[in-house]
Parts: structure tokens; sequence; C-alpha cells
């Protein structure tokens, strides 16, 4: 994400790239010359998707804001407005330094709710699909990086079954083989990994009811209301839940489809992408 001081009063504090657009003009146009105007990075129109519209207030007068995302550019961000802006850098998607122009956290909060909060009392109007931009970003793990450590929890529908994860999450993939399309009953399962030495569980049912699917593999289910949520191989040293049953699902992105010669003719598989 390129992200700018302001230094125009009262501000002082960290935006996006933003603008208004010139009458008669499409927003593509206006975020593509916007770009230009204010890093001096070169956009085509093409490459700009827009992903909301953002309403909420200034004062007492209504604001909208439509959220852009640019999917290719060519150049080097300076400064080209260097009486309202002091510089240009790349950030990472996760913790960004503060304060951050309310508008700019609004629109964070709707392209990756999953990292950003905002408080304030904004309506959100999807203009596309966000899988788009995931599928996008996901591309580029400099723009997308690998989740790190953190505790992360979840369960089953019931609620029997709780578990929790303090380690970093490993590879999350979709498998399409007959195997896991038979005991979901949908078109694939969703699973990310964590070591054993950093997971435990903590529900009222304790551990899940385990039933061999393999001869050296076993999958783990709620006796109550029958969600799978883990598979663990005999011998192994981390044991894979099933990405939707975190309780934020959202955090985390596949990044590989196994077994995608398995998939449905329908079903379009993940691309792979690369390890760094």
């Amino acid at each position: 994400m390129l992200v700018s001081f302001c230094i125009r009063d009262p501000w002082n504090s960290l935006a996006f790239i933003g603008g208004k657009p010139h009458p008669g003009e499409h927003l593509t146009v206006t975020a593509a010359r916007e770009v230009e105007e204010e890093t001096g990075l070169l956009v085509a129109p093409s490459d700009v998707q827009l992903l909301a519209m953002v309403v909420d207030e200034r004062g007492e007068l209504p604001r909208a804001t439509v959220v852009a995302y640019v999917s290719r550019f060519t150049g080097t961000p300076q400064a080209k407005e260097p009486h309202l802006i002091e510089s240009w850098d790349w950030h990472p998607i996760g913790a960004l330094p503060s304060p951050l122009f309310q508008p700019s956290l609004d629109a964070l909060a709707t392209a990756f709710p999953h990292a950003y909060q905002s408080t304030n009392a904004a309506h959100a109007y999807p203009l596309a699909s966000r899988a788009a931009l995931m599928q996008t970003a996901r591309q580029d793990r400099q723009e997308y990086p690998s989740a790190g450590r953190a505790p992360r929890e979840g369960g089953c529908q019931c609620g029997r079954l709780r578990y929790l994860a303090t380690g970093s999450p490993d590879w999350p993939h979709s498998c399409s083989c007959r195997h896991c399309r038979h005991l979901s009953g949908a078109t694939e399962m969703t699973w990310v990994s964590f070591e054993l030495s950093e997971f435990a569980w903590t529900g009222p049912g304790g551990e899940p009811a385990w039933h061999a699917t393999w001869s050296d593999s076993r999958r783990g289910r709620c006796l109550d209301c029958g969600s799978q949520v883990c598979a663990l191989d005999d011998g192994a040293t981390s044991i894979a839940v099933t990405l939707t049953s975190l309780d934020d699902p959202n955090e985390l992105m596949p990044v590989h489809q196994s077994f995608r010669d398995d998939a449905l003719l329908w079903r379009e598989p993940l691309p792979t992408v690369p390890e760094t």
C-alpha cells in the first residue's frame, strides 16, 4: 500500500492518494489521473478497479468516498505536491503508523475487514467483489505477506469443540480430492496447519471424535453437530484444521489447491502462490 504523510493543516496524518473527479470524468480515469498528479506513477484506467463507495459525514454535510484498487503501474513514487505531501512510502497489509486520515482508514476497513476496523459511522456499498481484490493481491507476497504468529481460535458449529492455536499458520490450501469432497459434501475442503506444541483444545467437549479415513490419517469431528474441524496424520508434529472453522476465516487465504485435476469441471482451481 502506498501511504503518504500529509503536512497540510489540520490533518498532519497518513493518507492514501485521493482527489475529486473533473466534470463528466469516469472515476477510473479520476483515480489514474490523481495517482499521476500526486505520485508521478503512471496508471491506465483499465487497471483501476472500483471496490466500494463509503458514505459518512463531514461536519453537517454528507461525504461519499469511492475506494479504488490499482493492479498495475509504472514508475517510482515521488512527492509531486511538496506543499501537501512530505513523502510516499510502501507498507505491507498490516499495522500502520498513526494517525491515519479517517477516510483512508474507512477505505482499508472496506477492502480488508480482517485486518482493519473503523469506528467511524460510515456505510459501505460494494461496487465489486472483494474476492477479486484478494485474488490479485495474493499473487504478490510483498503485497499480501504470510501471516505470522498470533493467537487464533476456532471451533465447531455448536461450540462443543473449541481450539486455540498460538503459532504461525502453515500452508493454507484447498483440496479437491474425492476423499475431501465426499467427507464434506462440498466442492473441496480448505485447510491450514499449526504445530501441535502450539495448539490446544479449549472447549467443553475436549478433543473431537476421531475416525480413521486412511490407514495413517484420521479426521476429527464434533459428536453433537457433526462439524469436521481437523485432520491428524500418525506421527505428525502438526495438526490441520479446516480454515472455515477459524473464528476469523477471512484472515488467511489459500495459497495452493491440492488435487486440482480432481476439481469439478465448473470449479476453477486456485492458482498457486510461489513460496518465498
